[in-house]
C-alpha cells in the first residue's frame, strides 16, 4: 500500500502548492481550536463531531484543489488517510483519544514530508 511508497521517498521533501498550504493550514487551525494542549485531556462530543466535519471538509478541499506530481500526491494521500481515520475515530467515544492523536501525528508529519513554506501566511494572519 501507501506505506511502502512513502518509505521509498522519505529522504525527499516535496514542493507544496497554494491549495496544499491553504488546506493544511485550515486543518491545523481546526485541530488547534478543538484539541486541548494536553493530549491526556479529552474533548467533548460536540467538539469531536465539529472537528470530524472540519477534517472531512479540509480533506475534500485538498483532494479537489491540490495539483501535485504523482510522488508528492502519494505522500499527501498517506497523510489524508491518517487524517480521515482520525476523524472517523472521533465519532466513537471509546476511540476519540486515539483519533485525536492520529490527527495530531498527521499534522506533525506534514512538514517532514513537504518542503517549506508549509502553511498559508494569509490564513495564519487571519487568526
Amino acid at each position: 500500500g501507501l506505506v511502502g511508497s512513502e518509505m521509498c521517498i522519505r529522504d525527499r521533501q516535496w514542493a507544496t502548492d497554494t491549495a496544499l498550504r491553504e488546506g493544511m493550514t485550515r486543518l491545523r487551525q481546526a485541530a488547534e481550536a478543538a484539541l486541548p494542549d494536553d493530549p491526556a485531556q479529552s474533548i467533548s462530543e460536540r467538539q469531536a463531531l465539529a472537528l470530524q466535519k472540519d477534517i472531512e471538509d479540509g480533506v475534500s478541499y485538498l483532494i479537489a484543489n491540490c495539483d501535485l506530481d504523482a510522488q508528492a500526491d502519494a505522500a499527501l494521500h498517506g497523510l489524508l488517510t491518517d487524517l480521515l481515520g482520525g476523524a472517523k475515530a472521533l465519532a466513537e467515544p471509546a476511540e476519540r483519544a486515539e483519533g485525536a492523536q492520529r490527527i495530531r501525528a498527521a499534522l506533525q508529519r506534514y512538514p517532514t514530508l513537504f518542503a517549506p513554506p508549509h502553511w498559508s501566511e494569509t490564513a495564519m494572519r487571519d487568526r
